[in-house]
């Protein structure tokens, strides 16, 4: 089973989507333990994203962040949700060279990718 959570806009609060419904993060920050861990690794990867770009002198206006969780499908059938791996991908309205070097950046500095690198695949999104 996939879920998925898009990020988009400010960092410090941005708009989460869930299966097309739109909450800030903060809120669902505040739904329960499970949502805070599934939003905390893409947050932190859009934090990382933009905080590197500035740092680069690199303009990005709008940053999107596409978590796609693989779930265990065994596993969830007891009621257990156990992520086999995670496939982020990251957008940023500059270059695509520029995008491509903050992307590797952010798999040198992000902690929770450093942490988790194992399972997350991290990638430039490219339109």
């Amino acid at each position: 089973m996939e879920f998925i959570i898009n990020l988009y806009g400010n960092s410090e609060n941005p708009l989460v989507e869930i299966n097309g419904k739109k909450y800030t993060a903060d809120r669902l920050y505040k739904e329960g333990p499970l949502y805070a861990f599934l939003l905390s690794i893409p947050h932190c990867i859009i934090t990382m994203f933009e905080h590197l770009a500035k740092k680069e002198g690199i303009q990005v206006k709008v940053c999107k962040v596409r978590s796609t969780y693989y779930l265990d499908d065994s596993l969830l059938l007891l009621g257990k949700y156990v992520i086999k791996n995670i496939k982020i991908e990251i957008y940023g309205d500059c270059s695509k060279e520029e995008l491509n070097e903050l992307v590797e950046k952010v798999k040198q500095n992000c902690p929770i990718y450093l942490s988790l690198s194992d399972r997350i695949q991290l990638l430039p999104l490219i339109d």
